[in-house]
């Protein structure tokens, strides 16, 4: 699995897309959901296995990251992950 998952708003893929590139960069694997793929059960349970299975979970602060349904499901999910490095 990936290093981290990183949670974000679609609002800050700009950032994220250099954050990414930077740890790529730096020899780490981030897994990014860059697709604007509609929540369901079968894209909830890919992003929990994503989040479960990486070693580190990074959340993104920003005033859309915050406000977002989804967002916070994925930083919920992170914190109830016992192996995640959160």
């Amino acid at each position: 699995m990936a290093d981290c998952f990183i949670s974000y708003a679609r609002e800050d893929q700009p950032f994220v897309h250099r954050l990414q590139d930077a740890l790529a960069r730096a020899g780490r694997d981030a897994w990014v959901d860059w697709d604007r793929i509609p929540p369901t059960a079968d894209w909830l349970k890919e992003i929990h296995a994503a989040i479960d299975g990486a070693d580190a979970f990074v959340f993104t602060v920003s005033v859309s990251s915050v406000a977002s349904r989804v967002c916070l499901v994925e930083l919920e999910r992170a914190i109830s992950t016992p192996a995640c490095a959160c």
